[in-house]
């Protein structure tokens, strides 16, 4: 099911022309109630004359108040979703309050060496400013055995579930996010990424310990899907949110995806009220 047509056209439009319309309303009320009409204003005048007027000054009040909206929601945009507060925010993930997200491939490979892991990737910035000891990161992950998602043996090492929730110190929650194959690439399919999202969300339910959450956009980096063409920031963004609102969690805490100034750039974050209207 999809979002009614009038919808599908932007949100922002909608929007735009509904609450120009209620400015329309309300000032023809008070002219009214003062007994002021156009034709007193501007007297002798054909009636589609005053027509056109009023259409006119309708047109540029919706252009006028969706270049205002546009502007107030161009960096950062809050939405409500099962009664969990989700902002939409540029920013440095690493910067964040509270638990901070970071997705791994199904391994939790730490090797930063930009064959396994890019020095540039969330991953790679994560090790190498905030990890110390990789074994130490190695053996949290090994000893965290809290998540109800299965693992696997695969050629002797341990597979993790998509979805699956590491802790790591007071801030930081690894994500098993991506497969990874004989040739170093991070890759999933379409259904395999939403999956991973619902469990992400569950698990995020279970680990968060009643502080804010902060996610990077998930799919936004060299990861590859095998049966689409490649999403796009705003496809991505509202997907993350569609399943967080299908898996019915509650977060007592805020949630924010934390987006870079480059991704932000190509989102029409307005058009996110969707997914808190109509759940699309």
């Amino acid at each position: 099911m999809g979002l009614p047509q009038s919808v599908k056209l932007s949100i922002l439009n909608k929007d735009s022309v509904s609450i120009a319309t209620g400015i329309v309303a309300a000032t023809e009320t008070a002219l009214a109630v003062s007994g002021v009409s156009l034709h007193d204003a501007i007297p002798g005048q054909a009636w589609w004359v005053y027509l056109l007027i009023v259409l006119a000054t309708f047109t540029v009040l919706v252009v006028l108040i969706r270049f205002v909206l546009a502007r107030l929601y161009r960096e950062r945009i809050e939405l409500e979703i099962n009664g969990n507060q989700v902002e939409i925010v540029e920013g440095d993930l690493f910067a964040q309050d509270g638990k901070k997200v970071i997705p791994f491939n199904e391994y939790f490979d730490s090797n930063v060496d930009d064959i396994v892991i890019s020095r540039s990737s969330l991953n790679g910035m994560f090790i190498n400013r905030y990890v110390d000891d990789l074994a130490e990161l190695r053996r949290t992950i090994e000893g965290d055995n809290s998540s109800p998602l299965p693992i696997y043996d695969s050629n002797g090492r341990r597979r993790y579930d998509l979805g699956t929730i590491k802790r790591f110190g007071e801030d930081y929650l690894l994500l098993a996010f991506s497969h990874f194959d004989e040739h170093n690439q991070a890759h999933l399919t379409m259904a395999e990424y939403e999956r991973c999202l619902m469990n992400m969300w569950r698990e995020l339910c279970r680990v968060y310990a009643g502080r804010p959450i902060s996610l990077p956009l998930l799919g936004s980096g060299i990861t590859r899907f095998d049966d689409v063409r490649r999403k796009s920031e705003g496809e991505l963004l509202r997907c993350m949110l569609c399943t967080l609102r299908s898996t019915g969690h509650s977060f007592s805490k805020p949630i924010s995806i934390v987006l870079t100034s480059e991704a932000i750039s190509r989102v029409d974050l307005y058009e996110m009220k969707g997914v808190s209207r109509y759940g699309l």
